[in-house]
């Protein structure tokens, strides 16, 4: 699901979302129109605070998906390694 749509649906004002998140509500209605990329870790911290009605991996650009699942990969086999 879209954040747009869960706010709406939930009847969240986004001012009161943004808050909660950590963030400005010009940064969250930059965030919901697309015109910028949302980190990792935002992304997360919205699943969590939507319980899983948003997915991080819906609001993440594919790119960074992609690079943090390889990064993690490495991660893991330096581990191993020691």
């Amino acid at each position: 699901m879209k954040l747009k749509d869960y706010l709406e649906e939930e009847g969240i004002k986004k001012v009161v979302f943004a808050r909660k998140v950590g963030i400005t509500p010009t940064t969250l209605n930059t965030l919901i129109s697309g015109a910028k990329d949302i980190t990792l870790s935002l992304a997360c911290r919205i699943e969590d605070l939507t319980d899983g009605e948003v997915k991080c991996r819906d609001m993440v650009n594919p790119k960074f998906i992609k690079r943090y699942e390889q990064r993690s990969k490495e991660l893991k086999l330096l581990h191993k390694e020691k």
